[in-house]
């Protein structure tokens, strides 16, 4: 459990980003500590982490806030998530001196295929955006099949980062600049990255519920240099882009001082941002009325 601790503090606080830096901690705390926590480092066994990765196939998930409780137990591929995670620590505990070499090297990981993602084909796609009647969720499906951007990058797009000009139409340079994404992101990971200098936060919004949140929904830097681009607009993708301002530009004229502007392409009526769990549920809406 020390271990595990000294891992994190000296070198995934300097080398992680604050969705791995928050995922490890939730498997270091309910899903290590709890059985190996009391381990010394010295004693620690192949056979040891072989019995562990076993046993844990009949452990209960442990459930994030947030996230829909479910009866299941803790499945193959967090096993192997948390497998890489020890390497990695007990790796570094050999490189610090306390090991002579790492007994996570040699385990035998129960078999974990993982499950083939059901993508739609181009006439289902095209389907599927026939059939879309919310303008909202139709222009969050074009950045994603016609311009590649991922759901955070849309959801973070801002107007400032938008050009679809008249000039540009014309000229056919229409285009879009990926420059951050919209994320919520645990307020204990963000804290820590802020003290060690390696925070990519760019905006922190405001909190609309009353209780306390340990997150914070944030626009911050992709998580990659090679993610920072300019996508170039298919006509359609325009038209919809400039049809999504004009819509907002008249919603800003109705209720006034009640719009909060935060720039956001995709924004609620009020001007707040969409999360991700929310466009996922009009899509999982769009594809059970359809039969997608």
């Amino acid at each position: 459990g020390e271990l595990m601790d000294e891992y994190v503090q000296v070198y995934g606080l300097n080398h992680w980003g604050d969705s791995y830096l928050s995922n490890n901690r939730h498997r270091i705390e309910h899903y290590i500590k709890p059985y190996l926590g009391n381990v010394a480092v010295k004693d620690l066994t192949t056979h040891d982490l072989d019995v562990f990765y076993d046993s844990l196939q009949d452990k209960p998930a442990v459930i994030l806030k947030g996230h829909k409780k479910t009866d299941a137990t803790i499945s193959l591929s967090v096993i192997e998530k948390t497998h890489a995670l020890l390497r990695s620590a007990l790796n570094q505990a050999v490189i610090w001196e306390y090991i002579p070499s790492n007994p996570a090297d040699r385990v035998t990981l129960p078999k974990y295929k993982p499950s083939v993602r059901a993508v739609w084909s181009t006439s289902e796609a095209q389907y599927a955006l026939i059939c879309c009647t919310d303008p909202l969720l139709e222009l969050a499906m074009l950045l994603a099949l016609r311009c590649s951007m991922r759901i955070g990058e849309i959801l973070g797009l801002t107007w400032d980062c938008v050009d679809t000009s008249n000039e540009s139409l014309q000229d056919g340079t229409a285009h879009v600049t990926v420059i951050k994404e919209l994320k919520r992101c645990q307020k204990s990971s963000l804290k820590d990255l802020e003290r060690r200098g390696r925070s990519k936060v760019i905006f922190t919004f405001p909190e609309w519920k009353k209780t306390p949140s340990t997150t914070s929904l944030v626009l911050k830097s992709p998580k990659t240099e090679s993610s920072v681009r300019t996508v170039f607009l298919p006509k359609t993708v325009a038209m919809s882009l400039r049809k999504m301002r004009e819509s907002q530009d008249e919603l800003k004229l109705l209720i006034g001082d009640e719009y909060h502007d935060y720039g956001l392409v995709i924004a609620h009526e009020d001007g707040r941002p969409y999360e991700e769990r929310q466009i996922v549920a009009l899509l999982r809406k769009l594809i059970a009325d359809n039969n997608l």
